[in-house]
């Protein structure tokens, strides 16, 4: 095979890009020089990002270059890539993706622990992209976004000036770079709370359609899990219409098998509410990417009953308002606590298995007493009201733990001392799995009251806790037809003790997974009418 000559833009990041793939080429038998290219995004700094990322401002130059010969290979961060390769050019393989994620980097004065995104009220959030505006303001509309432009190091280093409290780059970036970021909390957000971009983290290695013998031996380095994804991604992005100048996020993550689990963020402008939408288990070749983008267009959510106050579920708040929907938001249980004693320092292990039992334990003990504690958390809500008392949980129970405990669990426990802050009314299903390995003491901090309400008809019911739906029972008939949501299996078994079929159950026990799923059902009950 002949040396070729890689196109690559000079800044770090793009530098490290190209130097990887010259060291992967190398490996398979390909001699590479390299060759920095000057393009239009890295001279227009008088844009922000959100109006240049996507169309071509990172990659115009690079790809002339190809088709003039005076490079062979152009490697790009394959989210800067327009939908559509020019005449005479195409993407011949993609790296292996690097953590897809969006990072949020804090300066250690503007954390507020236990919050979404970690941030104290009114904080100033830097970043330029659409996407990310877009997201920031759904989950925290008290936020201000100020807009940021740089290379990363550059963008880093503005955070450490104190221009910003906090600032949004890509995950991938970061890691690739391996910069100094001493001084600054780093949360990896994860695509449950906040997607990524179209295929963020992944390298396209571009060449001319004609390079037949380059194109055969990129094949070495095609990795087929990146290019199923990814490819799915970019399709959805073509048919939207746009790049990256869009508020739209969009993640396909590959499970076990030829199936992906497919969630979408979009909005028409940043400042809008998004439609959050999310298919678990897609096998592949379902996928009709062409037809769903018209369908989530033309669709408009349905009206819901949700067993919280407004205060109680924010984010379905938001979305209720944005999309005018004529909703119930009525809880219909209330909880008081219980007077209890209890030694901190004769447990081990203290797991707490809801959000109130960690507030109604610390009402009556301290928190610095249990910092020394292993803690185990029932889902991240309840991590995040451990955070709130300056507490971290060792171990987070999944939705998995639930119904058969999971081995990494089972080791912290094993033969350990185990204390149980929980309801009286508590089912106790985490417990139940953990009793034959430990030694527990559950100890009843709260009790919960019904407190029945007469609700309107909905198509869509909301359930939040077991106790929610008894009470919903005493005053109300279900709705055989209906569709019934909740957070975790406890609240779908005791709606299916009431003969309900249409149960299901989200894949976080979070408000915002739980919308999705509401959002998606929602869709494919509109598909199925047009």
């Amino acid at each position: 095979m002949r040396a070729i000559v890689i196109g690559t833009r000079g800044s770090d990041l793009a530098l490290w890009q190209a130097h990887h793939v010259q060291a992967e080429l190398a490996a398979i038998g390909i001699q590479a020089s390299i060759k920095i290219i000057v393009t239009k995004g890295d001279i227009t700094h008088h844009l922000s990002f959100d109006k240049i990322e996507g169309k071509g401002f990172f990659t115009k130059e690079l790809e002339e270059e190809l088709l003039q010969g005076s490079i062979d290979l152009a490697v790009h961060s394959y989210k800067d890539l327009p939908t559509q390769s020019p005449d005479g050019l195409t993407i011949a393989a993609f790296s292996a993706r690097e953590q897809p994620t969006d990072a949020l980097l804090v300066k250690p004065d503007a954390l507020q622990p236990g919050s979404v995104l970690h941030l104290q009220l009114g904080a100033w959030v830097g970043t330029s992209s659409a996407r990310r505006k877009m997201q920031i303001k759904a989950l925290r509309p008290d936020l201000n976004i100020k807009d940021l432009r740089g290379n990363v190091p550059t963008r880093v280093n503005k955070l450490k000036q104190g221009q910003y409290d906090a600032i949004v780059l890509a995950s991938a970036g970061l890691i690739r770079l391996n910069l100094d970021l001493s001084g600054l909390e780093v949360f990896h957000l994860p695509p449950a709370l906040f997607v990524p971009a179209a295929s963020q983290g992944v390298l396209a290695l571009q060449t001319r359609s004609e390079d037949v013998d380059l194109i055969d031996g990129l094949q070495k380095l095609q990795d087929q899990f990146t290019k199923q994804a990814t490819e799915a991604e970019r399709s959805l992005l073509h048919y939207f219409g746009g790049g990256c100048h869009m508020p739209l996020a969009i993640y396909a993550q590959k499970n076990e098998g030829n199936s992906l689990s497919l969630r979408i963020s979009q909005a028409n402008h940043p400042d809008e509410f998004p439609k959050r939408l999310f298919w678990p288990e897609t096998k592949i070749e379902n996928l009709d990417v062409k037809k769903l983008p018209s369908l989530i267009q033309a669709w408009n959510p349905q009206p819901f009953f949700i067993s919280r106050k407004p205060e109680q579920a924010p984010y379905f708040m938001r979305h209720a308002t944005q999309f005018n929907l004529h909703s119930s938001f009525t809880s219909l249980s209330e909880t008081q606590p219980i007077d209890f004693e209890v030694s901190s320092f004769n447990f081990d292990v203290v797991i707490f298995n809801s959000e109130k039992a960690v507030e109604y334990f610390f009402q009556n003990q301290l928190p610095e007493n249990y910092r020394q504690h292993l803690l185990v958390a029932a889902g991240s809500s309840t991590k995040q009201a451990l955070a709130k008392f300056g507490l971290t949980a060792a171990y987070v129970c999944s939705k998995s733990d639930f119904t058969q405990i999971s081995t990494t669990l089972q080791a912290l426990v094993e033969g350990k001392k185990c204390l149980v802050p929980c309801s009286e009314q508590s089912a106790g299903t985490i417990t139940k799995q953990i009793e034959p390995f430990a030694h527990l003491t559950v100890v009843h901090t709260y009790q919960t009251i019904a407190t029945p309400h007469v609700i309107p008809d909905f198509g869509w019911y909301v359930f939040t806790s077991p106790s929610q739906v008894v009470s919903f029972s005493q005053l109300n008939k279900f709705n055989p037809d209906a569709h019934y949501f909740c957070l975790g299996p406890t609240t779908e078994a005791t709606l299916r003790s009431f003969g309900l079929k249409n149960c299901y159950v989200s894949s976080e026990p979070t408000e915002l997974s739980l919308l999705e799923l509401l959002n998606t059902t929602q869709l494919h009950d509109f598909e199925r009418t047009v």
